[in-house]
């Protein structure tokens, strides 16, 4: 919602970058890139900033979180069922 706010779904969503079909155009599209890569930032943990700190746009920023909150939910899940069952899950 933080992102459809500021305007940024389109720049964020992998369309090719100022493409003649979008809103945002030139320095507005730069702009919205920007607005949208503070959004993710002031929207994750402050623990999570490193795997955007590198990132140079909304859009990588964007790419970068399946990646990062599927892991933690694998290994949540596996630390739910350990503590609940009591058996060791870890992979060896």
């Amino acid at each position: 919602m933080v992102l459809r706010r500021a305007g940024c779904c389109e720049v964020i969503s992998g369309k090719p970058a100022k493409s003649p079909g979008t809103r945002a155009t030139g320095d507005d599209w730069d702009k919205r890139s920007e607005e949208g890569l503070t959004a993710i930032g002031l929207t994750i943990q402050p623990n999570q900033y490193r795997f955007i700190k590198e990132k140079i746009d909304s859009a990588a920023a964007w790419k970068s979180l399946p990646d990062i909150y599927e892991r933690i939910h694998v290994q949540l899940t596996f630390l739910l069922n350990s503590n609940f069952t009591g058996s060791d899950m870890t992979l060896h």
